[in-house]
This record gives structure tokens, sequence and C-alpha cells, in this order.
């Protein structure tokens, strides 16, 4: 699943903390959630789905989506939790708009260079998938969630303003996680994969969340499923 976070104006931080837990949480919050994994595995269950999260991970949770968060192993799990607002509403992107959504953003409209955005052109918007795996910058990201708990924990003006410019730093760092392992595969398929399997590639974008037979994937790819697995 893809998210625009709106950040015209910036993201509101409501709270940030730092917990360890084993139990079993179910619940919901009015606040959007980012919870990244410092140490551990846990288990999150979000419209009947299991998600298991690992270390260096960050899961996103919109606002008023009830979740269940379980250990794994019955072992504890270390997290940061932060909480935060938007002025406007954060949009869920249509399944069937996944690929071409993603290709506006990393190719600004065009095959040439990865861009980001178009220039000259504010950016209104950053784009998220429901899980990123963080894990090859774990340390900076940690980092900057420490200086979002420390900002918080002095809740002035100016505290606030860092809290939001911090998080708003980490969205832009999930973006361009997204959007850079996006234009590597699209590039990879371009250059040495068959159409039936770029297809495949392509299906597999824009249904990741959900359970994908081969049976759905060869259909999609026009062929059969003994030519898909070849």
């Amino acid at each position: 699943m893809l998210y625009k976070i709106p950040i015209q104006p910036l993201p509101v931080l409501t709270s940030a903390y730092k917990i360890e837990r084993k139990t079993v949480w179910d619940c919901s919050d009015d606040n959007n959630i980012l919870v990244f994994v410092l140490d551990g595995e846990c288990s999150f269950t979000i419209l009947n789905k299991e998600i298991r999260l690992k270390k260096g991970e960050i899961l996103f949770i919109p606002a008023g989506q009830e979740y269940k968060r379980q250990p794994v192993n019955n072992e504890p799990c270390l997290f940061i939790y932060a909480h935060f607002t938007t002025q406007s509403p954060i949009e869920i992107v249509d399944r069937e708009l996944i690929d071409s959504t993603l290709r506006e953003l990393c190719l600004g409209g065009d095959d040439r260079e990865p861009s980001i955005c178009k220039q000259n052109e504010p950016v209104r918007f950053l784009c998220i998938s429901q899980i990123s795996d963080l894990n090859n910058r774990f340390k900076e990201i940690e980092e900057i969630f420490t200086k979002i708990i420390s900002e918080n924990f002095f809740y002035v003006r100016i505290g606030a303003l860092s809290s939001s410019l911090f998080l708003t730093q980490i969205l832009t760092i999930i973006e361009k996680n997204l959007l850079t392992s996006y234009y590597v595969s699209e590039k990879k398929a371009s250059e040495i994969l068959p159409e039936p399997l770029r297809t495949a590639i392509m299906y597999i974008h824009q249904n990741y969340v959900d359970r994908i037979s081969m049976t759905e994937l060869s259909n999609a790819a026009n062929v059969t499923p003994q030519h898909l697995i070849r």
C-alpha cells in the first residue's frame, strides 16, 4: 500500500517515545504512527493481514486504523513510536496507480534520469509504503528518532518546529529508499527481462500487500504458470 503524506504545512509531532514490549496490544490511534524496530521482531495485524517486522524496518499506521501488535516467540521487541498529524488528509494511492505514481515521482514523467520531483516544482507530499526496510541506514534513522524524542521533551515553539523537521527528514529518507529501489528494479527489468516477466513484476508491485498465487501472476502476464517459472 502506498500513501501520500502532505508536508505543506509540515506534519506535527504529537508524541515520540522508546518502548520495549512483549505483550499483546490491540488498539487504534487518533494520530498517524511510525513504528521503528530497534531490536527484535514483532508481528502486527492490520486489516486481517499479518506483518512481521524486524530490526531496521518502519511500519506506517494511518490514523484511526485498528491494529494488533504481538510478540514473536514470546520475545521482547524494542521500538520507537512517533505519533503525528497532518493538516491535509493523507491519501491512499489506488492499487492500479501505484506503478504510474512511482514512475512519475522517480523519473519526472520520462525515462531519462531519476529526479524525485520535477525541477522548480514545490514538494507538497512524500510517498511512503506501509513497510520500509531501512536497515542499511539504521544508525542514521536511530539518531534522527533520538533527536525527535529529545526535542519532544522540550515542547516549546522551537522544539516543536525541530521535531516536525526531523520527522519530515525521516519521511524523505523513506521516500528516497522507495524510489531508489523502484528505479533500480525498473532499470534492470527494462534491460534484461522479457515482457511477460516485466508484466508479472509490475503486477507484484501493484498487489504486494496480498498473497499472490502463481495462477494469478501467470494470468496477469498472459502466459502459463510453467512458462513463467522457466
